[in-house]
């Protein structure tokens, strides 16, 4: 199962193009998407780095790995062939109507290696967890920071135009950081 993710840690950021590539445990024909969140982001003005958190809604443990995605853009209307890489109306928030037209920078993660797979275990019911402490976050995701992920980052525009690596991963969730110019 293949899933394309648009993601931006502001409107002002060029849009960066994922798949998702999902193994689910069993052959039920209900799939359901992971939550993705931008956790954490910032920029140096020629490149950007995300946290991305990824979270499991589903009550079964679900596998996963991320990769650069072949998808160009929409089909052109009036051509069999041409896509483009514009998106219009695009609705960011459903709740406040907030619409963008956006440009899809496929070019930046074409180069990206698949990362592990890796396994999500079940969400916690809500309602068996209710009163209990607030899972915490990894130690590893506490102390990340896009400054420093972008100062040891080897992506340069020239010869790697993107990269992502696994940071941490408890329970339900994983945090993935991805550096794109």
């Amino acid at each position: 199962h293949r899933i394309y993710f648009l993601s931006s840690s502001s409107f002002t950021t060029p849009f960066s193009l994922l798949q998702i590539t999902m193994h689910p445990q069993d052959s039920s024909g209900i799939h359901v998407l992971p939550r993705m969140q931008v956790e954490k982001d910032g920029t140096d003005n020629s490149k950007h780095a995300l946290l991305i958190k990824i979270t499991n809604p589903t009550l079964g443990a679900i596998r996963l790995c991320l990769a650069g995605s072949a998808y160009r853009g929409e089909q052109v209307w009036d051509s069999e062939n041409e896509t483009t890489p514009k998106l219009q109306n695009l609705l960011v928030d459903a709740l406040a109507n907030l619409k963008i037209d956006a440009t899809l920078s496929t070019a930046a993660v074409q180069s990206l290696e698949k990362t592990t797979v890796c396994q999500l275990e079940p969400a916690e019911d809500s309602f068996l967890e209710f009163g209990k402490t607030k899972n915490e976050e990894p130690q590893e995701v506490a102390a990340w920071s896009a400054e420093a992920a972008l100062s040891g980052s080897d992506v340069d525009g020239v010869a790697k135009f993107s990269s992502m690596r696994l940071v941490a991963q408890k329970s339900a969730s994983a945090w993935f950081e991805l550096i794109v110019v």
